[in-house]
């Protein structure tokens, strides 16, 4: 319940939690903490954060619990930059304890999210980047972090990149049945974040990297496959979108009457230069008929046309 006037002294951190725990605060509720006054334990907590005694305490109470560690992550997502400098104060020194907990994780990527400076970021990304290597598969939400907060802020990049485990074969990429393909969803953000956010030379380094591992069917797979499409190929079209399409012509008009595939051809489409929308073009023409029946064949056949003349538009109307 909402506070109109905040209690003095601030309870201990057991209370915290305690309290925390009535909560029923997810993602869903972070818009609604900073339209109204705190909730009690919210408000407790950023009463106690302004006593750095109780700082650490509060912050590693309510991290390892998980209710309290949903109202750590909205206290990092609306406080102000010195509640979130104390909040920082409370995990330094922790890191590796945090990012192997199976709950206190979640509080450390909060604090890499809503990281407000580049001296913070730096101090973070010096205290994570040694531990990126040797997270399980089940904490790479910690490396995705981290690769975001050093693209942000371009802190220590070459550290973060060269503690990575290999970015492909974190991937975990299977193909299944019916076209599409299984990745792990932490492993893609984190190349996401490396391909957007990267300085040029890692960027080009993690291009060659996965272009060296990706062939024709597991191109297909991930064109056809939500979320790794989204992650994995969108990154590369502004660079790499005739190596793409090079992937994808032999499977291109089966690729095109995919329901999610269609939105990848009309991808690498608009990045193509003129000749590579020529192929695109006279790849889905050579199967007309299948192109028309099918709802997604027929949106990308109307997407993909080339406004451009090959030769000129003098040349275009004599003939």
């Amino acid at each position: 319940t909402p506070l109109l006037s905040p209690p003095s002294p601030p309870p201990p951190t057991t209370d915290l939690v305690n309290l925390s725990r009535t909560l029923p605060l997810s993602s869903a509720h972070y818009p609604k903490l900073q339209q109204s006054s705190p909730p009690h334990a919210l408000t407790c907590a950023v009463i106690g954060m302004d006593d750095a005694s109780t700082c650490l305490k509060i912050v590693y109470g309510l991290s390892g619990d998980p209710s309290g560690s949903l109202v750590l992550e909205a206290l990092l997502e609306v406080c102000s930059s010195p509640v979130y400098r104390r909040a920082w104060e409370g995990m330094d020194g922790r890191v590796k304890e945090y990012a192997s907990d199976p709950v206190a994780n979640h509080a450390l990527q909060a604090a890499m999210r809503h990281c407000r400076d580049e001296a913070t970021a730096g101090e973070i990304v010096g205290q994570v980047a040694p531990l990126l290597r040797g997270l399980p598969p089940n904490r790479r939400g910690v490396a995705a972090a981290a690769a975001s907060l050093a693209g942000r802020f371009e802190a220590d990049c070459e550290r973060v990149y060269n503690s990575l485990p290999g970015l492909f074969e974190s991937l975990g990429l299977e193909v299944e049945e019916g076209g599409g393909c299984r990745v792990d969803v932490n492993a893609a953000r984190t190349v996401r974040y490396v391909l957007e956010g990267f300085p040029e030379v890692w960027r080009k380094k993690a291009e060659e990297e996965i272009k060296k591992s990706l062939t024709p069917a597991l191109a297909t797979s991930i064109a056809c496959t939500g979320l790794p499409s989204l992650l994995l190929l969108d990154p590369l079209l502004p660079t790499s979108s005739s190596f793409l399409l090079s992937l994808l012509l032999p499977n291109l008009p089966s690729t095109a009457c995919h329901h999610v595939g269609w939105r990848s051809v009309v991808g690498v489409f608009g990045a193509c230069d003129v000749k590579g929308k020529m192929a695109v073009a006279q790849g889905l023409a050579a199967e007309g008929r299948r192109m028309e029946g099918s709802n997604s064949g027929r949106k990308a056949w109307a997407a993909c046309k080339v406004e451009e003349f090959m030769e000129g538009k003098a040349a275009f109307l004599a003939a």
